[in-house]
């Protein structure tokens, strides 16, 4: 996934794009959605 930062944060998380919120089976517990059709899931992904 690409990186990504979501206001407010210092950390970087995980971009997805098309998607109305994160993947389940990435263990993502926080979003934010970014321009139309993407969004910032934390924590990144390892």
């Amino acid at each position: 996934a690409l990186p990504c930062r979501c206001e407010g944060k210092t950390e970087y998380g995980d971009k997805w794009i098309f998607h109305g919120g994160c993947p389940n089976d990435y263990g993502y517990n926080d979003r934010c959605f970014m321009k139309p059709g993407s969004v910032c899931c934390y924590p990144k992904y390892e």
